[in-house]
C-alpha cells in the first residue's frame, strides 16, 4: 500500500451496526482504525474519548482535513462527495451523520478525538488503557497478510491483557481470520 495515496474516502461499513455492537458510553476510551475516519467520528458521538490510528499517512491527513472542516462548520469538508458518485456508500454515510443532531454532537467532542499515524496493534499493546478496540479490516491488510496463528494469538493476548475485565475487542474481516487462524470461543 502506498503510504501517500488515499485508500478510503468513505466507509464501506454500516456505521449504525458498528455503534450498536460497540455500544459506546461516556466511560469508554475507544481505539479504532483510521480508514476514512467515519468509524471514529461515529463512535465519538457517545464515547468519552476515541483514538483513531492508521498506518497510511494519506488516511491520517484526510481524517484531519475532515476534522478541521467540521471544526470550522464546513459540513461539505466533513462529508465530502467521493470520487465515485454512483456509489451508495457516501449516501449511507451522509444519512447516518445527518440524523439526530449527530454532526453537532461530534463537533462538540472533537477535543476528545486523537488522530495518530502508526500501527494500531502496537498502540493497542503499549498506549493508554482502552475499554474497547475496533479492528476493522486490519488483519490481512498489507503487512499483516502473512499473519500466523501464533502471531495473532500472541498479539491478541497482549492487547486483551491491557483491557479492563468488561473490555471489548471488535474484529471484522472474520472470513480471513477463520481461513488463517483457528479461533475458539468459550462455552456458554
Amino acid at each position: 500500500m502506498d503510504d501517500n495515496k488515499l485508500a478510503y474516502d468513505c466507509t464501506n461499513e454500516h456505521l449504525e451496526a458498528i455503534v450498536l455492537a460497540l455500544h459506546p458510553n461516556s466511560n469508554d476510551k475507544i481505539l479504532t482504525v483510521g480508514s476514512s475516519g467515519d468509524q471514529a467520528f461515529a463512535l465519538l458521538e457517545n464515547a468519552n474519548e476515541v483514538w483513531c490510528v492508521d498506518n497510511n499517512e494519506a488516511q491520517i491527513k484526510y481524517i484531519k482535513q475532515r476534522c478541521n472542516g467540521l471544526k470550522r462548520g464546513n459540513y461539505k469538508a466533513f462529508l465530502p462527495k467521493t470520487e465515485d458518485s454512483d456509489d451508495l456508500e457516501p449516501h449511507i454515510r451522509e444519512d447516518y451523520f445527518r440524523q439526530k443532531n449527530r454532526i453537532k454532537k461530534i463537533k462538540e467532542k472533537l477535543n476528545k478525538l486523537t488522530i495518530k499515524h502508526g500501527d494500531i496493534f502496537e498502540i493497542a499493546k503499549t498506549e493508554q488503557r482502552f475499554t474497547k478496540i475496533y479492528l476493522s479490516n486490519v488483519i490481512g491488510y498489507d503487512q499483516l497478510k502473512e499473519i500466523t496463528e501464533e502471531m495473532f494469538a500472541k498479539t491478541m493476548k497482549k492487547i486483551a491483557a491491557k483491557l479492563p475485565t468488561n473490555g471489548l475487542i471488535y474484529v471484522s474481516n472474520h472470513e480471513y481470520l477463520c481461513e488463517r487462524v483457528y479461533i475458539s470461543t468459550p462455552p456458554n
